[in-house]
């Protein structure tokens, strides 16, 4: 049976407070087609009261067009009624948003409908009533995303299943509207994270509730589990842990427990750390000792050998007949019959520079086989000389430091380098 249409005076119909829809949209295109041809669908009136049902926009813009009244189709609604009609129209216009069905939704669940009546009452699934009612837990900011359409409706799916975190979901909030699309992982992973924790508390009650061993919290950094300040776990071989055996550990008034963040597992601590040896600070300790044990032994070197070279240069400017006679009996003795000198040694403690003036007649070798000449002209000078090359010829066979070693003119275990050609050379 056709309904009566009747037309009623736009000033005399009323809206709704608590109208389903949050915006009208935009109007403009309908308000020209009702100021060309006129209202072609009836509003739905509420009898009592001229309260309207369907047809918030229709009657916007027909006050837009200029229209006086307007056909309207009028019954006796309950709130209930008036609430189901409307969610009817608009879901079959698809014209709602998901935050708009959801309001709907929940108004009809106020009078005390279940969700599957609801969904029975405007023709869609139960889980679609159960999802859009979820959406009303998120927090403000969400909610605004999902209008605003910065967040897509899977996304606001995925962020009510940590609806009770409402910081967390705005931080995620944020991520998805930076242009994010791992909100579902991101959700995972902070499920995971907060069954770990609900486990790990539930460890460390049961471990107080026990009462044998004092409980410390440990906090979760890069998956690692770290105690509080003053606090060190306890293990045989961690860097920065006491490092002790658990079960050597256990016996001590300074032993307790913490149970990792992310794992749930049991750790030994140590509440007490100054009271056991700081394995860390030995070690440089140790590192230091040795270092200074190695600048002590160099400078030792450097002064058995300076005590060499101090011993060399006085015994080559004044030898005794012994010295000379032991030092050449030795060069004679340890002969191998190979020498690698070039006599530089030799020539070196004899203080000779073979050098010669620019312009002279003389080469090097004159120049030296008269210096030597000149020197040898005493027996003083002899002795000079004759120590100088037997010095040179040990040199040259390499067994110079263990002769003089040996002879006991210079300290024992001594480094000697010897006189280079340039000079007295340094080392050890």
């Amino acid at each position: 049976m056709q309904q009566a249409i009747t037309m009623i005076a736009v000033g005399k119909l009323k809206l709704a407070d608590d109208n389903v829809r949050d915006e009208l949209g935009d109007i403009a295109e309908l308000a020209a087609s009702m100021k060309s041809v006129g209202v072609l669908e009836p509003l739905i009136v509420r009898e009592d009261g001229l309260l309207v049902v369907c047809g918030t926009r229709r009657l916007h813009a027909a006050k837009d067009a200029g229209l006086k009244d307007v056909p309207c189709i009028l019954g006796s609604f309950t709130d209930e009624e008036r609430i189901t009609v409307m969610a009817v129209e608009n879901l079959q216009r698809q014209s709602l948003s998901p935050l708009e069905e959801a309001r709907v939704f929940q108004r009809l669940s106020d009078f005390g409908l279940t969700t599957r009546q609801v969904a029975s009452r405007v023709g869609v699934s139960q889980s679609w009533v159960v999802k859009r009612l979820a959406l009303l837990k998120l927090p403000e900011a969400a909610q605004k995303a999902v209008t605003s359409g910065t967040l897509e409706i899977s996304q606001a799916n995925e962020l009510v299943k940590i609806a009770d975190d409402p910081t967390l979901v705005e931080k995620l909030v944020k991520k998805a509207e930076g242009g994010s699309k791992h909100t579902s992982l991101d959700v995972q992973q902070a499920l995971e994270a907060r069954d770990r924790a609900k486990a790990a508390k539930e460890k460390e009650k049961e471990l107080e509730k026990e009462g044998e061993k004092t409980v410390v919290p440990l906090v979760d950094e890069f998956y690692k589990a770290v105690p509080p300040a003053g606090i060190k776990l306890v293990h045989p071989q961690a860097f920065g842990a006491v490092r002790m055996l658990a079960e050597e550990h256990a016996k001590l008034p300074c032993h307790a427990v913490g149970v990792h963040p992310r794992t749930a597992e049991v750790l030994e601590v140590c509440i007490n750390p100054g009271a056991h040896p700081d394995p860390e600070k030995e070690r440089q300790a140790e590192d230091e000792k040795r270092k200074q044990q190695l600048v002590a032994q160099k400078e030792q070197a450097r002064l058995e050998h300076q005590h060499r070279i101090d011993f060399l240069k006085a015994a080559a400017v004044k030898p005794s007949k012994e010295i000379v006679l032991d030092v050449c009996y030795r060069a004679l003795a340890e002969d191998t019959g190979y020498s690698y000198s070039d006599g530089s040694v030799a020539l070196a403690l004899l203080g000779i520079d073979t050098e010669v003036e620019e312009g002279s007649e003389l080469d090097e070798s004159d120049e030296l086989e008269r210096q030597l000449n000149e020197l040898a002209k005493t027996p003083a000078g002899r002795l000079r000389v004759t120590f100088a090359f037997a010095v040179d010829r040990l040199y040259g066979q390499g067994n110079l430091e263990t002769v003089l070693d040996e002879l006991g003119y210079t300290p024992p275990k001594a480094v000697l380098e010897v006189v280079t050609p340039t000079g007295v050379g340094s080392g050890g």
